[in-house]
């Protein structure tokens, strides 16, 4: 995952490995929860999460836990970025050319 300010511009960036994960949609929701917990380590308080999981995303989007595997997952990365002021933290789906990035934005 990479973080970049609101004029795209590299500020961090975290790897993380996931052994015996087989699904995508997992290991996009493990990225994206630990997108917010690395904002949240830098003091960053403003963000927009971008990935090109539109299933992940609409589910973010929408608040939607309900899929069995990540819900839990997605649920926790909700109340991590509840805690951002109100209106300082979103979600967008971006079409990248490399799958499974994701991106966090600090807004200007």
């Amino acid at each position: 995952m990479v973080i970049r300010d609101w004029q795209g511009n590299f500020i961090a960036a975290r790897a993380i490995q996931r052994q015996r994960t087989t699904d995508p949609l997992l290991v996009e929701a493990l990225a994206a929860r630990e997108c917010v917990k690395l904002a949240r380590d830098l003091g960053i308080n403003k963000i927009i999460i971008e990935g090109d999981c539109q299933q992940l995303t609409r589910m973010l989007q929408h608040h939607r836990e309900e899929h069995r595997t990540v819900g839990v997952i997605v649920a926790d990365t909700l109340r991590s970025m509840s805690g951002f002021s109100r209106g300082q933290s979103s979600v967008c789906e971006e079409d990248w050319q490399q799958s499974g990035l994701i991106v966090l934005l600090i807004k200007q």
